[in-house]
């Protein structure tokens, strides 16, 4: 599966809740909204076919989505936008940071607007300032958890290549460089932290000996939503995480 329907398909990988809060109760509705929005993406995608081949404008592949459909994705998107802050992230109960933007983000990419020109082009380029500011520029780490640099990782594969970084930075921001800089950075920083890692896997922290499938399930997602951008990932490091995933898997699947 290639192009946009690829795109869309590999956020619906994420619909499961990642992001616990018990406290904020506008953080928690946002995290639903994003989680939500992400099911329908997954949703949409089981219904597309499965290789996406070049046809003539005549011909039409998959159905129209439903008006109420449609309809409940646009009142997630104005929720959404509605509690984004100036600064461009959301304020998500205590989890808020770059993971918790980048979830965002990627609902609000998917919407089928035009980033940089579209209705939600200023959300849009808020969140991606957020992210990039937050990255540190020594480590290429993103937040303070592996689940943050993971979403925040996977936000900009899914901007790189479609949002202008003309029109990204008004010319007053520290800390500024392009998506595909930044996406660079963080690939990097995942590739160091497995490579000493005895599992070839990934946990919480930039260095941590252990790991998790949660955790490295999201950073092999990240990851390969990269490659598709672009950027370099060798096989060798998807084979890894592919091996530990594999080995963590019972006999009953």
């Amino acid at each position: 599966m290639s192009g946009e329907h690829g795109s869309i398909c590999r956020m619906g990988i994420l619909a499961r809740p990642l992001f616990q809060t018990k406290t904020g109760r506008a953080g928690v509705s946002i995290l639903r909204v994003a989680l939500l929005a992400h099911g329908i993406a997954l949703a949409a995608c089981l219904a597309m076919p499965s290789r996406v081949m070049a046809q003539p404008p005549s011909i039409k592949i998959g159905d129209a989505v439903r008006r109420d459909v449609r309809e409940i994705y646009d009142r997630g998107l104005q929720f959404l936008v509605s509690f984004q802050t100036e600064a461009g992230d959301w304020k998500a109960g205590g989890q808020d940071g770059p993971g918790a933007t980048g979830m965002a983000l990627i609902v609000l990419l998917a919407s089928g607007e035009d980033p940089n020109f579209g209705l939600y082009s200023n959300p849009v380029r808020k969140a991606l300032r957020s992210i990039i500011s937050q990255q540190n520029a020594a480590t290429g780490f993103f937040g303070n958890s592996r689940y943050h640099h993971n979403f925040a990782m996977l936000a900009l594969a899914e901007a790189y290549g479609a949002e202008d970084d003309r029109n990204l930075w008004t010319g007053s921001e520290t800390n500024r460089r392009s998506i595909g800089v930044s996406l660079e950075l963080a690939v990097r920083a995942a590739i160091t932290s497995q490579n000493e890692n005895s599992l070839g896997a990934w946990r919480y922290s930039p260095n941590s000996n252990d790991a998790d499938t949660s955790v490295s399930g999201a950073v092999l997602v990240g990851l390969l939503a990269a490659r598709n951008a672009g950027i370099e990932v060798p096989d060798e490091v998807t084979d890894k995480a592919i091996k530990y995933l594999t080995s963590m898997t019972s006999d009953n699947g």
